[in-house]
């Protein structure tokens, strides 16, 4: 295969692999590319697998081929989630912002930082300017629920952005949890009652 066929197949192989749970095999399958696209992606997957240090270590080889690049700063707003370092990750999500244009992918990034600084209404603003761009984007939705208990939204609020969630992607995390303390909630009522 030829180069750009073979990294487009490599690419969407792990993104099947990740999706699936098998984040190991989407690892094993871009571990020794070049590309900066793989390693953001490795970055990313090294976060899920809770491996900070590798994460760290693959940014440093993303910045030595290119400290510039959008991917790899990026990469970094990553990476400092996942070693704690939040108020960091919030400025690389403005800067970002700023210089690319507020995309959901940097909204949702910085509400993120927001809610792990405590900083739920700014969090909340950010969600909101996402839905915005896309209101369909499921991250957005599912943040905008933790948010809002953060914040105590109203039930009727929290319920909009759920059935919304619930109805584009039923099998989400947030989804699937939701449901079994519910029908954890139903067994237990349903005890009481007799």
């Amino acid at each position: 295969l030829e180069g750009g066929v073979l990294n487009t197949l490599k690419t969407v192989l792990s993104l099947l692999y990740s999706n699936n749970g098998q984040v190991k095999d989407a690892v094993k399958v871009i571990i020794d590319s070049p590309l900066l696209e793989h390693q953001a992606m490795l970055i990313h997957l090294y976060i899920k697998l809770d491996r900070c240090d590798m994460a760290r270590r693959q940014y440093q080889k993303m910045v030595s081929v290119d400290d510039e690049s959008p991917l790899t700063q990026l990469s970094n707003a990553w990476v400092c989630i996942g070693e704690e370092k939040y108020q960091e990750a919030s400025y690389i999500f403005e800067e970002l912002s700023d210089k690319f244009g507020a995309s959901p992918l940097l909204l949702n990034g910085l509400a993120v930082s927001k809610v792990h600084l405590e900083e739920y209404q700014e969090a909340e603003e950010a969600l909101k300017e996402a839905l915005t761009k896309s209101p369909g984007n499921v991250d957005t939705l599912a943040n905008l629920v933790v948010v809002g208990q953060y914040l105590r939204r109203t039930q009727e609020e929290q319920n909009r952005y759920i059935g919304q969630l619930q109805k584009l992607a039923p099998g989400h995390q947030l989804c699937t949890t939701l449901a079994s303390f519910q029908g954890a909630f139903d067994r237990v009522a349903s005890t009481m009652s007799n």
